[in-house]
């Protein structure tokens, strides 16, 4: 199942017991922003963060740190298809990423490449996100999203 935008998403684990990309959580979460092209024939997803995450990873073959509200994943596995749960690969970006693939994009940094990824339901209440474009053929929005709790492919409203 293929993420669309408004989607809840967690991001944890990787080779380590406690990786030191998380910063001590057990996870980061947020909404996905878009999808966009990547190196394989399935679309990377591009999630912003409920809250900046400081990491250190690979910057043009260099390890360096950086704090940004975006992640950019991308499935792991040649013929990996996007459902509920599964590993990803994990780019840090201090900014959103363009509509490209890796190669032809400003990069941000790669912090992990065996990451689990999970979607997150809204099961206690109403959930807000503010992202810059929304699932609608309107185009680009600033508007908040307002998910419905209950199962997967609830609805989901501006408000």
């Amino acid at each position: 199942m293929l993420p669309t935008t408004g989607d809840r998403i967690a991001v944890s684990g990787g080779y380590e017991f406690e990786p030191d990309w998380l910063g001590g959580r057990s996870e980061v979460a947020g909404v996905v922003a878009k999808l966009i092209p990547e190196q394989n024939r399935l679309p990377a997803c591009v999630v912003l963060l409920d809250q900046p995450l400081t990491a250190s990873g690979d910057v043009k073959g260099k390890r360096e740190s950086r704090t940004g509200s975006y992640l950019v994943l991308e499935p792991r596995y040649v013929g990996q298809e996007w459902e509920s749960t599964g590993t990803v690969h994990v780019e840090l970006c201090e900014f959103e990423p363009e509509d490209k693939p890796w190669a032809e994009r400003p990069t941000g940094a790669w912090v992990e490449s065996h990451a689990t990824y999970r979607s997150r339901l809204v099961t206690d209440r109403w959930a807000c996100a503010v992202i810059g474009i929304c699932a609608s053929s309107e185009g680009p929005s600033t508007r908040h999203l307002r998910m419905s709790s209950g199962a997967r492919g609830g609805r989901t409203q501006r408000h």
